[in-house]
């Protein structure tokens, strides 16, 4: 199966992903708010945010593994062939294990000291918060533990088949947790569902991993050790870049939550705010993770390398379109979606939306030309400028909570992004992939339209005054902004739609 073929076939499943976890996110969130309240759905999305921040303790293990196997294994060829890789895989998997397991014992002490760290925690749901917070913890033990076959799977472009069994994961964890909440189960519910859910995961993922020619056999000797080093070469700028990742935007929650005068309802509030966001978001991005394996492979075993440089101008050029398609459509759409989703009372307000949109598109736009990094295998420059970014966001958000509140947090987002990431990773990419251009001609032909549509479009919402309470009336403003830009992405995008026949192979 062709590159094009494999990146055609997951861009699909990850369509009926989104349509599914949207579907269930917009009708379960009512129903979870019902029967849990303001306080005990803050709760759970602080819970989940702070404990994120185990995943960090990865080392940044599955993006390098990912990378190492799209680099290495060919197509059609025996992984067994390869041993040097192999070795690594095996001392990745046996590491992860390990990691695991201080995933786990973390989970225990913010379980112990949970009371401490929330902020005005009620001693009545005390008992069920700790207990929430140990099964979470046990969760991302599973999904750290498996972690490495994910990664496989991922380098091997095997994304399609790893989609639909999250599809399934989902599916179950969501109609299990709704079924237990129903039935007063509340917190404890969710939980076990979860946990239900990524024990499945855990073993189809690893099944997945054999039949692909992967068997790791990671509990027999001999351990690995001298393939640890290569490893964490490249996995140690990952984890930098991912704890400035969870720095940014995804610390947010946890700010909010130990800021007086804030806590759980503000936490809430945000959660709400940022669900359509983060669904966009990922979205947005999937394409470009889609293509980062088939698109190593090319760069690294190219000779000449015009072909990989042909399709990174194409990608920088989509997505300088699709960030503009973001804003736009999460400043029109997203604030009147929650006031219609969850009621006014659950709304933080449009200057918020605003620069929810803003940070959103950012991340968007920044997004493809960080994965273009990774693609280079400069996880170095990757590594440095996320973590300063993470760190620039966080303080700032520190400072700025207690002025703006939830609106500080989300500025701050921007701060990072305008200041670091935009001259350290975007125009660093700029400078080196010009392909013989001038850096003046690749950001004309890269960002003009999109400039264009921008300005049009601001003009547009300010002058326009339109704010409907009801679901025709979203849905109707949804058509209005998806329709302009589908007829102007065609006229912008339709030479590289030609060029590379992606319509007839997608459809």
């Amino acid at each position: 199966m062709s590159r094009t073929k494999r990146v055609i076939d997951a861009l699909k499943a990850s369509y009926v992903s989104l349509a599914i976890k949207s579907a269930l996110r917009i009708f379960v969130t009512p129903f979870f708010l019902y029967h849990l309240g303001a306080e005990l759905m803050g709760m759970r999305s602080f819970i989940r945010e702070f404990l994120n921040y185990i995943n960090t303790v990865n080392f940044g293990i599955p993006t390098a593994i990912s990378a190492l196997v799209a680099k290495n294994i060919q197509p059609g060829r025996d992984p067994q062939d390869n041993p040097k890789i192999l070795k690594m895989l095996r001392a990745a998997g046996q590491l992860q294990q390990l990691i695991a397991v201080i995933a786990f014992f973390i989970a225990i002490i913010v379980a112990i000291f949970l009371n401490k760290i929330v902020e005005g925690l009620p001693a009545e749901n005390l008992q069920m918060a700790r207990v929430y917070t140990l099964l979470t913890g046990f969760v991302i033990a599973l999904t750290l533990s498996s972690g490495v076959y994910a990664a496989v799977i991922k380098g091997l472009q095997y994304i399609a088949q790893s989609t639909y069994y999250n599809i399934i994961n989902t599916l179950l964890t969501t109609i299990l947790g709704v079924v237990l909440v129903y039935f007063g189960w509340s917190l404890y519910g969710l939980a076990l569902a979860a946990l239900i859910g990524v024990l499945f995961f855990f073993v189809l993922v690893r099944r997945l991993a054999s039949r692909a020619g992967i068997r790791l056999q990671l509990f027999r000797p001999p351990l690995e050790y001298g393939s640890i080093r290569g490893l964490l070469g490249i996995s140690g700028w990952v984890f930098a870049a991912s704890i400035g990742g969870m720095l940014s935007l995804q610390s947010s929650r946890v700010i909010l939550g130990i800021t007086p005068g804030l806590g759980m309802v503000a936490v809430n509030k945000y959660s709400l705010l940022m669900a359509l966001p983060m669904i966009i978001k990922t979205q947005s991005n999937r394409f470009a993770i889609l293509m980062r394996p088939g698109l190593t492979q090319k760069y690294h075993n190219d000779n000449a390398n015009d072909g990989a440089s042909k399709i990174i101008s194409v990608l920088l050029r989509f997505y300088s379109f699709i960030s503009v398609f973001v804003f736009v459509f999460l400043w029109q759409i997203n604030g009147v979606f929650v006031k219609r989703w969850v009621g006014q009372q659950y709304y933080a307000g449009d200057t918020a939306n605003l620069l929810v949109a803003l940070a959103t598109s950012m991340f968007v736009f920044t997004f493809s030309y960080k994965m273009l990094l990774q693609v280079r295998f400069e996880f170095k420059r990757r590594g440095l400028v996320s973590l300063v970014n993470g760190i620039t966001n966080f303080t700032a958000a520190l400072v700025l909570v207690h002025y703006y509140g939830i609106r500080g947090v989300i500025f701050a987002v921007l701060i990072g992004e305008t200041f670091i990431a935009l001259p350290w990773i975007v125009m660093y990419v700029i400078r080196t992939t010009t392909g013989g251009r001038s850096v003046f001609e690749f950001i004309k032909d890269t960002f003009l339209i999109p400039l264009l549509l921008l300005i049009i479009w601001v003009i547009i919402g300010v002058n326009v005054h339109y704010y409907p309470n009801t679901w025709f009336g979203i849905i109707l403003i949804l058509l209005i902004v998806a329709t302009s830009f589908f007829i102007s992405g065609w006229f912008y995008l339709r030479n590289d739609l030609k060029r590379y026949d992606l319509l007839r192979k997608f459809f």
